[in-house]
């Protein structure tokens, strides 16, 4: 009998587990720690460890989603596939040359990241396309077919294809490919005019090169992991994979887009905080997912994540619509340093997996931002992952006196304090980097913590940005795996069609959505997905004329809808919002059509509880002494076990809650709440005032 959905999120430290039973409607969850030398052994045991705990087999799973960090991974550390890129003759370098920006403006000893194709593997072909779509000069295939025998001879594993104006006229890109594949058919080969039919040739071609280079990385990925879940769990359903666009897509489709999941599990947590936002009736919410190793911000208005187009990984940029995520080097395993001038620093550097924080006991020597924790009572030496794990509390100890302590001529509280108070600050920066630099006032919003040490810190953020309610969800340290239980399937279209806008025939406009139209739904055929199912939302890229970048600007989801008139009011307001200023009588332009196919997935939305009362006494545990900021001695604490709280529980900081997923902190000066959906809402005393 078939009933239960499983989401797993492999991220630097943990890999966790969300277990959905259909029948019973609930929630299970998982934790194990992560596998860095080869990822699929924690997610096997991870999904082992669930259906253990849920008594049920693999062979009960229907849908099987998965966040992962392998193509990050591989284009951050250069673990790519041998690629081939063939341009046009006299566009050779055009990976080089880029935008002419310098990486650090005033250091002339700058270096550019590694080029994702060294220059011995760059090619070019006599083809043009002009700027109308006109083929101006014609391919000679002989000289194709002896590019074919030299790639071959090159033992080139992956092969992209970007053509001048491809984006108008891919026919030259398809005859490449044609006769590539004839001499090479197990080499894949990606078309820039499939991958990113839009103009700018720089980033077109970065993108499809990086689709080139990390494809082959996460297909084999992807197939061995299957392969080992299926064999050793009998889960027969299939494997969906989130993308960085905040959809999901098959498993079998990450071949031919595998660049569309290289920020897949941040991406899934701001799906989480969206679905979350619909429950609970905010439609403004920033997300602060805090794990082992990084920090990711995101940002929810009206219920949608916020959305770019313009991403960069690794130094190198790519077009595609992905989750507009800022993330930063700070987590619970990053690493607190001295430089040389006896100024503390925390991160980038983590102590990941293995060997993890000293208080691991698994070889550690670092002291880390968890130690820290640790050593001012906020975390539970005992009750780690729930028991699981049991801390080495005088090792951290020793590493913090010995490290950061004696350097600074510090006791043991104010050093770890000194380590929060440097993350807090970094992350901090973050926060307002995705806020304040966007126009967005973060008093106006409410914070979504997560991950295993969001919720540690969340309180202490908010009230220097001024936010009075932070919100700490069920399985807040697996939020991000909810969201793969919850997310669409969706698949993303664009192309580009510049013209100005009093000059647009709408019957013309039309029509170019309908070819998009038809090529998504082709795509979810061939996919085997249920195309009466699908709904399209439309959007175009608009600009002033002569600007360089594009507003995306949404039209609804019928093309009955769309109105060019009401689309152009549309951008100058969304211009003021943005840049603060519009010029109504200035021309606007169409630069690029969007289009978003989407099929959804079934979700269950929990049923609001009433209060059972204010009083938490049945979840009190013990009274431990904790350290809080402004405080000059330990502080006789209340600890709570969250598993025992009720709807409508109040509780009085300071407080600690526990949970075997992650630990919350109620500052002094804050009181918490159990809402009826048994989210905690920490009501915050701000430190900024309006």
């Amino acid at each position: 009998m078939s009933r239960c959905r499983i989401g797993f999120d492999i991220g630097g430290t943990f890999t966790d587990v969300v277990l959905f039973d259909e029948l019973t409607g609930k929630y299970l969850s998982a934790k194990v720690s992560s596998t860095p030398a080869d990822p699929s052994v924690g997610a096997v045991e991870g999904i082992r460890k669930i259906l253990s705990q849920s008594s049920l087999s693999g062979k009960m799973v229907t849908f099987l989603c998965h966040g992962t960090t392998v193509g990050t991974n591989a284009i951050l550390e250069g673990q790519l596939a041998k690629t081939a890129l063939i341009t046009t003759r006299g566009f050779r370098d055009v990976l080089e040359i880029g935008r002419q920006r310098r990486p650090d403006q005033y250091n002339f000893f700058a270096e550019k990241s590694k080029m994702l194709v060294p220059r011995g593997l760059r090619f070019t072909v006599q083809e043009r396309v002009n700027y109308k779509g006109e083929i101006v000069k014609k391919l000679v295939e002989d000289e194709i077919s002896d590019l074919a025998r030299r790639l071959q001879s090159e033992n080139v594993e992956s092969v992209a294809i970007s053509f001048l104006f491809s984006f108008l006229n891919g026919k030259h890109e398809q005859i490449v490919a044609r006769v590539i594949k004839e001499t090479l058919p197990h080499v894949p080969v990606f078309l820039s005019s499939e991958v990113l039919p839009e103009y700018r040739e720089y980033e077109r071609t970065s993108t499809v090169c990086l689709n080139a280079a990390v494809s082959p990385v996460v297909s084999n990925y992807v197939d061995n992991l299957g392969k080992k879940i299926a064999l050793t769990l009998r889960i027969g359903c299939g494997m969906n994979l989130m993308k960085s666009s905040g959809g999901i897509m098959p498993s079998t489709a990450v071949g031919e887009r595998a660049v569309e999941t290289v920020l897949s599990g941040p991406a899934a947590g701001a799906i989480s905080i969206a679905y979350l936002g619909e429950i609970i009736g905010c439609k403004k919410l920033i997300g602060f997912d805090m794990g082992g190793t990084s920090s990711d911000i995101s940002v929810i208005i009206d219920g949608k994540p916020r959305l770019t187009t313009e991403g960069v990984i690794g130094g190198y940029p790519f077009r595609l619509p992905i989750v507009d995520i800022n993330t930063i080097g700070a987590g619970g395993g990053s690493i607190a340093w001295m430089d040389v001038a006896r100024g503390l620093h925390v991160g980038p550097q983590s102590a990941g997996a293995v060997p993890g924080p000293v208080c691991y006991g698994r070889g550690g020597k670092e002291p880390t931002v968890t130690d820290a924790n640790l050593c001012l009572g906020r975390i539970n030496e005992k009750f780690f992952l729930g028991g699981e794990i049991v801390l080495d509390k005088n090792a951290s100890e020793k590493a913090i006196l010995e490290k950061i302590g004696a350097p600074l001529s510090k006791n043991l509280a104010k050093a770890c304090q000194g380590i929060l108070d440097v993350t807090n600050s970094n992350m901090l920066r973050a926060i307002r980097v995705s806020s304040m630099e966007r126009g967005l006032d973060p008093r106006d919003f409410a914070l979504v913590a997560f991950g295993g040490a969001g919720p540690l810190h969340a309180a202490d953020l908010a009230a220097e940005l001024g936010i009075s309610t932070v919100i700490i969800p069920q399985m807040a340290g697996l939020f991000s795996a909810v969201g793969l239980l919850v997310a669409n399937i969706k698949n993303d279209y664009s192309v580009t069609k510049i013209s100005k806008i009093k000059e647009t025939n709408c019957e013309d406009l039309l029509s170019w959505f309908e070819e998009l139209k038809e090529k998504a739904i082709a795509a979810f055929e061939k996919e085997g997905l249920p195309t009466e199912k699908i709904y399209f939302i439309y959007s175009i890229d608009m600009r002033y004329s002569a600007q360089a970048y594009e507003i995306n600007i949404s039209v609804g989801k019928s093309l009955d809808q769309i109105s060019l008139e009401k689309s152009e009011r549309d951008f100058h307001k969304a211009h003021e919002e943005l840049y603060w200023w519009n010029d109504l009588d200035r021309t606007v332009e169409i630069v690029n059509l969007r289009i978003s196919a989407i099929v959804e997935v079934p979700k269950t939305k929990p049923q609001e509880r009433r209060s059972k009362g204010t009083d938490p006494i049945a979840a009190l545990k013990e009274v431990r002494p904790v350290f809080f900021k402004g405080f000059s001695n330990f502080q006789e604490t209340k600890i709570y076990q969250r598993s025992l709280l009720d709807e409508g529980n109040l509780i009085v900081g300071p407080a600690i809650i526990e949970s075997f997923d992650t630990t919350v902190v109620v500052l002094p000066s804050d009181r918490a709440e159990v809402d009826g959906f048994g989210n905690i809402i920490i009501h915050v005393k701000t430190e900024v005032s309006g």
